[in-house]
């Protein structure tokens, strides 16, 4: 018989209730997976501003709350104040963290808590600093400290690719390469089309510096000098106020 584990997962958000705005599909997908074999709770550190608990795919979520404007290492101790209160004493049997930030910090710190092991998931970025896009979690030194710590802490680090993983080996060696997948049973009905033009090219992704927009509007425009009924749709959430509507 096999055992049934208490997990605990801390994410910083994407586990809306409603499980299809505001979410990350392969988290989803992943606690759906865990939930029918172990016992889940999720934590949730800003998925809505006020405290809040429901169920989502089999799982316990409890979401912390915060309050915007707050210092982030204030914010960060009252957040572990509230995950205390909020789950007591545990017992869990392993803790997982998403993100080599605030949620592996919590993660650690649950894990010398309650002697239990830690997993922490890198998102992609943490280790990285480009501040001329504003990218990147190294570029504050508090979270460079809350990074290290963790990759000195965790009982087991992983990444969901192997370039992201690439700087994570000058600190941990062992960390392991585990991709995180949306549904396997997730299909669309194929759509037919002829090969050759008109050419429809799609973008889904946030309308944001780190993507960049403007490089891929000015190739589409020397694209379309070339082949003027070529059509780019871009679906994602815009978050430079409409610049890259009005360079297209």
């Amino acid at each position: 018989m096999k055992t049934r584990l208490r997990l605990l997962l801390i994410v910083p958000g994407g586990v809306d209730s409603s499980g299809r705005e505001a979410v990350i599909p392969a988290l989803l997908a992943l606690i759906q997976r865990l939930a029918a074999r172990h016992s889940v709770t999720v934590v949730a550190l800003r998925q809505y501003p006020e405290f809040r608990r429901y169920r989502l795919l089999g799982a316990d979520v409890v979401n912390l709350g915060f309050r915007p404007g707050r210092p982030g290492i204030l914010a960060a101790l009252q957040r572990w104040r509230a995950l205390t209160d909020a789950l007591g004493a545990g017992p869990f049997d392993l803790v997982h963290a998403f993100w080599l930030d605030e949620s592996s910090w919590l993660a650690c710190r649950a894990g010398r808590r309650w002697r239990i092991p830690v997993i922490a998931s890198l998102g992609g970025g943490e280790l990285m600093r480009l501040p001329e896009i504003g990218y990147g979690g190294s570029r504050a030194w508090v979270n460079r400290l809350v990074i290290r710590h963790t990759l000195r802490s965790a009982s087991a680090v992983t990444g969901g690719s192997r370039k992201a993983l690439a700087p994570v080996r000058d600190y941990r060696s062992d960390a392991g390469w585990i991709p995180l997948f949306p549904d396997r049973d997730f299909s669309l009905s194929a759509v037919q089309r002829k090969d050759g033009p008109p050419w429809r090219l799609l973008q889904v992704a946030s309308i944001n510096k780190i993507k960049d927009p403007f490089t891929l509007l000015r190739a589409m425009a020397l694209v379309v000098e070339r082949h003027p009924d070529a059509v780019l749709d871009w679906v994602g959430a815009d978050t430079l106020d409409g610049q890259a509507q009005r360079l297209a």
